[in-house]
């Protein structure tokens, strides 16, 4: 049995798992995602972060290389949005009023 298909069939019963399935399981067409982990590796490691053990290394590559599978399976609620849009204006704000003190 063809596992993709398998995968498409359980997808109801399962749905994240069925999505992980598919983007893990997918053969890429070209080797774009191999030039996309070595471009990354290269921000990862730079001159000042030469002391990374590869544990850590692989973990940060593995979370950026998935960030975007991760956030399509579970985006944010909208309480979550909410505070973010609250904790940057309020940070804004805190900005504005320490510079406002220095002037004076």
């Amino acid at each position: 049995m063809n596992v993709l298909i398998y995968w498409n069939n359980k997808k109801l019963v399962y749905p994240t798992l069925a999505t992980i399935a598919q983007h893990v399981l997918c053969i890429p067409v070209a080797n774009t995602s191999v030039e996309s982990l070595f471009s990354d590796s290269g921000n990862t490691i730079t001159i000042r972060r030469t002391r990374l053990k590869t544990s850590k290394v692989n973990q940060l590559l593995f979370m950026l290389q998935n960030l975007s599978t991760l956030r399509e399976l579970s985006p944010p609620s909208v309480e979550q949005l909410r505070k973010r849009a609250t904790s940057c204006t309020s940070t804004t704000s805190t900005k504005k009023s320490k510079r406002f003190k220095r002037r004076r």
